[in-house]
């Protein structure tokens, strides 16, 4: 990976999102999914995503369901970010304060695995009003599929899966319910 993209401690930012999408650039690269987490005051941190400990919510630890595992490791790797003044331009910025950078668990740099994480999946807004159009028109979700798939020259290449096609379906079918639901009333 290109040493400009990780994260050192001193290392600026004009703004927190600027910050956020570094961050998410190089967990793209590394091969982890990251998310926001504790803000207070004039710090911010950002963490791997399997950062705490899953625990499981029925008090019978037999009573849990195959599967339903949670894929929490209490991995520590995290910046932290420290707003503070620019003395030369008086604009807040925020600084990396602390850097953590080693995983307990097993990275997945290839892009075809990291693509389908949620933080890296692209969210192209023409692509998304094309598969609402598909589906408005009644195309069934494999077809859709097929013709994502023929349009970015292979699966490999998609970065939404079934599941996300028949999510942004009953998606737009719940809305059209309450607005139908509200005209009535």
């Amino acid at each position: 990976m290109d040493e400009a993209w990780i994260p050192r401690v001193g290392r600026c930012f004009k703004s927190e999102e600027e910050a956020h999408e570094f961050y998410c650039t190089y967990a793209e690269k590394a091969g982890f999914e990251p998310k926001k987490a504790n803000k207070s005051g004039n710090t911010r941190y950002f963490r791997c995503n399997r950062f705490g400990k899953g625990e499981y919510y029925k008090k019978d630890e037999a009573e849990r369901k195959t599967g339903k595992t949670s894929k929490k490791t209490s991995c520590l790797a995290m910046i932290k970010l420290k707003f503070r003044r620019d003395e030369e331009s008086n604009e807040k910025v925020a600084e990396i304060e602390q850097v953590r950078l080693d995983h307990n668990h097993v990275l997945l740099p290839k892009p075809t695995e990291t693509k389908q994480m949620r933080a890296h999946k692209n969210k192209d807004p023409l692509l998304l009003d094309y598969v609402d159009d598909l589906q408005a028109n009644d195309v069934p979700n494999h077809c859709v599929r097929n013709i994502i798939r023929g349009m970015h020259g292979g699966e490999e290449n998609i970065s939404m899966t079934d599941k996300d096609l028949e999510n942004r379906c009953v998606a737009k079918l719940n809305i059209y319910i309450f607005f139908a639901f509200i005209v009535e009333i």
